[in-house]
């Protein structure tokens, strides 16, 4: 009995030593916290900041954003209406940006007649009032400074604008039971050039081409609630002014858009009922171009196409055309001898006997195209054989590959371009409707061969613009589109390069400081840095390198430098003792 008396006690005092010094830590935390009053307690008083919107992260996710507050200042409810724009293109409902608007314009506003890209902060200012008999303002006017970097049409294609234009946007306010409301504005919405990804949804349309069984990108942005509705809409359509000539026209067969139905994992496309009668080769085609444009893949069971009740979706499956374009390698000049650098080790292809004097070359059919010392474009057989002057040896600026056998060449003055059909046996110059002083610096042509992007300048301004290549029943060049499509006015751009079917990369020459820029795009798109070496760069191309796709550089220590994956790694050296980068 004693023993157990003696554990009772021992437990009883352990517990009360337990307890004791609990309650003294508790006392010390209490301590503390009461002397670090004033960096751990909340303020209760001052004005509330808000982030501007140069400091928010990109990829917002947006909430539902307030409506209007009571009483709010024209200028405030002006900012309100701008905040929830950006809501609007992604839940595609502007209920919230109607509540900062007059009953009237509520109805008659279009917000997606066009939205306009911003950059930086907004300048808001208060312009003009109207007083009436009491001195109470009945009307005011709020303007809003604003830095345009480009604006999406209705069609969903993105057009940049010059130098980054300054705009001044008006809001014409007044009083709608005692509160003011936005009673006159322009069509459209104004979006961060931050929140653009977080809004739009790049969509590619494939269009197919009129020469060849190849579809050919068309690159649109539409905001992200309902896009399949809007892009099947287009495709659809008309195709865009740049692809005239150049592309199958369907809207002949005026195939209309009905539905769109269900999520990214099953997706119904119901078209109007006449589709049922169109020609088999037809229905094919339009099945091929709904199941690409909603999935990016050539035979996805995912999307499903009715006209009516009747299901057309494997009416495709004999279809030839395709939207893969076959890989490019990538070959360089060193030493005289020609290089394939497309697995990991370079492999000697061919040589060069002569000097070159432009860094820019051809290489197919075992064949390379030079340009010599006297500027013509000089063809070498791999074993260094000469095998003739191309365009009747007039002088060139730059030499590019094209479609199967074709090269295109600059002409010297840089007022037009000139393109080798027909294994080199015959050449046609085609003359570009350029405005007054504009030269062509470098061209470069796309996998499939039906694009052409044209670097043009004059002085200190720029142009970089994109057409489409018009083709004969042989599929012989016969022109380039009567309209192009502008990608960007940076300046200064002397070369370009596809990285793939829908991104291409720019860059500038060294300015006076030594400072080389280059942007990379999907074509039309907001233009993004694009990182180079250190070492000055003279020549860009794009394709199998080390056994994957990489961007190429030539710099002028001579070396070939590549970068691969998102382009926003580092860049490796490929080759060295280079004079020439070519792709193929």
């Amino acid at each position: 009995m004693n023993i157990l008396l003696l554990r009772k006690y021992v437990w009883k005092f352990l517990r009360i030593l337990e307890i004791s010094l609990c309650s003294i830590l508790i006392c010390a935390l209490l301590a503390m916290v009461g002397a670090c009053s004033s960096l751990l307690s909340l303020p209760t008083s001052g004005g509330i900041s808000q982030i501007p919107r140069k400091a928010r992260q990109d990829r917002l996710i947006y909430s539902n954003p307030p409506g209007p507050q009571k009483n709010a200042e024209p200028e405030d409810i002006v900012r309100g209406f701008l905040d929830a724009l950006p809501s609007g293109l992604q839940r595609g409902s502007f209920s919230v940006a109607h509540e900062f608007l007059s009953s009237t314009v509520r109805h008659s506003w279009k917000p997606r007649a066009s939205s306009t890209i911003y950059t930086g902060d907004l300048g808001v200012q208060r312009e003009a009032r109207n007083l009436d008999g009491t001195g109470a303002s009945q009307l005011i006017t709020v303007a809003i400074s604003v830095s345009i970097v480009g604006r999406v049409g209705l069609d969903g294609t993105y057009q940049p604008v010059q130098q980054h234009k300054k705009e001044i946007l008006t809001f014409k306010l007044t009083k709608a039971k005692s509160q003011w409301r936005i009673a006159s504005l322009d069509n459209g919405v104004l979006i961060s050039r931050q929140d653009f990804d977080q809004v739009f949804r790049q969509v590619t349309l494939y269009q197919p081409s009129r020469s060849c069984e190849a579809f050919i990108p068309d690159v649109r942005w539409f905001g992200r609630h309902d896009w399949k509705r809007y892009a099947l809409s287009q495709l659809l359509s008309s195709p865009p002014k740049w692809l005239d000539r150049v592309v199958r026209n369907i809207v002949e067969y005026k195939v209309s858009l009905v539905s769109v139905s269900g999520d990214n994992s099953a997706v119904r496309v119901t078209v109007s009922s006449n589709f049922a009668v169109l020609p088999r080769d037809v229905q094919a085609l339009v099945v091929r171009m709904i199941k690409l444009t909603i999935s990016g893949h050539d035979d996805d069971s995912s999307v499903s196409v009715y006209a009516g009740e009747n299901d057309f979706t494997h009416a495709d499956k004999n279809v030839k055309y395709t939207s893969s374009s076959a890989s490019q390698s990538v070959y360089s000049v060193s030493s005289r001898h020609l290089l394939s650098l497309a697995l990991t080790s370079a492999i000697r292809v061919g040589e060069i006997p002569i000097d070159v004097s432009q860094p820019s070359f051809t290489y197919s059919n075992h064949k390379a195209v030079i340009i010599d010392g006297n500027h013509r474009a000089q063809c070498i057989d791999s074993d260094g054989s000469a095998c003739g002057v191309l365009f009747d040896g007039q002088q060139v600026s730059y030499v590019t590959a094209g479609m199967g056998l074709q090269v295109w060449a600059v002409s010297a003055d840089g007022r037009s371009v000139m393109v080798a059909q027909n294994e080199q046996r015959t050449y046609q110059r085609i003359q570009l409707n350029l405005p007054a002083q504009y030269v062509i610096r470098s061209i470069a042509v796309s996998p499939e061969g039906e694009r052409m992007v044209v670097v043009l300048s004059q002085g200190a301004s720029a142009q970089t613009v994109l057409y489409g290549i018009v083709r004969n029943d042989k599929k012989e060049v016969a022109g380039l589109s009567d309209s192009n499509l502008t990608l960007s006015y940076k300046s200064n751009i002397s070369m370009a390069s596809f990285y793939n079917d829908t991104i291409v990369v720019y860059a500038t020459n060294p300015d006076g400081s030594g400072v080389q820029r280059a942007y990379r795009q999907s074509m039309p798109g907001l233009e993004i840095a694009q990182s180079l070496p250190e070492v000055p760069v003279i020549a860009i191309a794009a394709g199998q390198i080390s056994s994957s796709q990489k961007l190429a550089v030539l710099c002028v220590d001579r070396t070939v430098r590549g970068i691969g994956g998102s382009l926003t790694g580092g860049w490796q050296i490929m080759d060295t003792q280079a004079v020439a980068l070519s792709q193929r």
